[in-house]
């Protein structure tokens, strides 16, 4: 396992603030437009989320999840795939 700050947080116990601080980086790879680097952020965050029965934060955190998703740009090999597929 790749050792991050956020999976040292996690084994000592931070996990409530690192569920926090990886919502918000999930929002700032979206400001960017690292849609991919903010989804990863945002699973992170709802697992933690999850476990913590954050419920109304995992539900908001799984919507931003599918909003990066959506936004996405489609890739010239995608077009390539829905053509051939229409």
């Amino acid at each position: 396992m790749r050792r991050t700050p956020w999976t040292a947080s996690r084994t000592i116990g931070h996990a409530y603030g690192v569920a926090n601080t990886l919502d918000r980086v999930g929002h700032l790879h979206t400001t960017l437009g690292q849609h991919d680097q903010a989804r990863t952020a945002w699973h992170e965050a709802l697992e933690l989320y999850r476990e913590q029965d954050r419920d109304e934060d995992s539900e908001r955190v799984q919507q931003l999840a599918g909003l990066a998703l959506a936004m996405e740009p489609i890739r010239p090999s995608d077009e390539a795939e829905t053509a051939e597929n229409a």
